[in-house]
């Protein structure tokens, strides 16, 4: 499962009005049933890649969240992208190539910049779906943003919760 983010902050709204989407951020979701704990694998500005509690984006979170799932990968295609994505925690957050997308979106000559070991969320999500034997459709350059895994046709949304401008 996915969670996608319609956010109010103004990093959200630069991300969403930049990339002409609905969503400023995407995760994996995850339940963790030893600890009966549903949490979000993902890579933030602040924490870099990794665990958060989806109890964040319910409660606390300043912006409207969809569910979607994913009905064409198997259950062998979701643990190969779990896999991939937990190989990759702690790694950085890529704040230089967002920057340089937008860059490249106004100046089509200048480079994308790709960090090693470094990614933002839809990048996150993108590495973990090269594991399987369904990647996302999107091809570069650079990273996928979260409209990109939003519209691929595999996703499908199955809820959203909506709390409203406040």
């Amino acid at each position: 499962m996915l969670i996608f983010c319609q956010g109010r902050y103004a990093i959200s709204l630069a991300i969403e009005d930049f990339t002409h989407s609905p969503f400023s951020h995407v995760g994996t979701l995850i339940y963790i049933k030893e600890v009966d704990r549903w949490g979000v694998i993902e890579a933030t500005k602040d924490h870099g890649v990794h665990v958060g509690h989806l109890s964040y984006y319910t409660d606390v979170y300043d912006g409207d969240i969809v569910l979607a799932t994913t009905p064409a990968l198997l259950f062998s295609d979701y643990k190969k992208l779990l896999a991939a994505q937990f190989d990759l925690l702690d790694d950085r957050y890529d704040t230089g190539q967002e920057l340089s997308m937008l860059a490249h979106k106004l100046l089509r000559a200048y480079p994308i910049s790709v960090g090693k070991r470094e990614f933002f969320c839809s990048g996150l999500y993108e590495q973990g779906r090269k594991a399987t034997s369904l990647p996302l459709e999107y091809g570069g350059p650079g990273m996928a943003s979260p409209e990109q895994v939003w519209i691929d046709s595999s996703v499908f949304p199955v809820c959203a919760l909506v709390k409203g401008y406040q």
